[in-house]
């Protein structure tokens, strides 16, 4: 696996990771706005 191949999978990481905080961080946001 050469180097830039590496990047882009742990970019793609990164992106998953926001990704999914960016989910919970919405849900909190919509329960806050309920109340």
């Amino acid at each position: 696996m050469d180097e830039q191949t590496a990047l882009l999978r742990k970019l793609d990481q990164r992106i998953e990771k926001n990704t999914a905080e960016i989910g919970q961080n919405k849900e909190s946001i919509t329960k806050l706005q309920e109340k």
